[in-house]
């Protein structure tokens, strides 16, 4: 009785075939989690698993942003593209006093906020569907 409690639970009114065909991403991706765990158990760590969030917190962010806009029903497929004119903006600007001088020579000292409001002004003017919303 208690078995048939656990499978409702985690299956509700699906059979075992339709759960695992719904849930197939997830469990490929535990199985290689157990995988590598096994292999190497250094894995799961709690700073390698810190390393792996700050390697992907921009990713992470991105995606979000992008879940809200499909969410509320448009669809903005420029998010990549402005992230991407953020990182090469902010990778020319953020560099060493020295080296900035390479790629603009007549500008001085960057504040940190700059690149961004910068990504953000040229995102909010080409942006190709800011037009359609309303």
């Amino acid at each position: 009785m208690r078995t048939q409690a656990i499978g409702s639970f985690l299956f509700g009114k699906k059979s075992l075939k339709e759960f695992v065909m719904d849930k197939a991403i997830f469990l490929v991706l535990l199985m290689l989690v157990i995988v590598i765990a096994i292999i190497n158990p250094r894995i799961l760590r709690v700073q390698v698993l810190r390393d792996i969030l700050m390697m992907s917190s921009t990713k992470i962010i991105m995606a979000l942003g992008m879940m809200f806009v499909i969410l509320t029903g448009g669809v903005d497929l420029g998010g990549g593209r402005m992230v991407g004119m953020a990182a090469v903006i902010s990778a020319s600007m953020l560099q060493t006093s020295d080296y900035v001088r390479r790629f603009y020579p007549e500008l001085g000292q960057v504040p940190l906020i700059l690149p961004i409001l910068l990504a953000v002004a040229v995102g909010t003017l080409f942006d190709d569907e800011r037009n359609d919303c309303g």
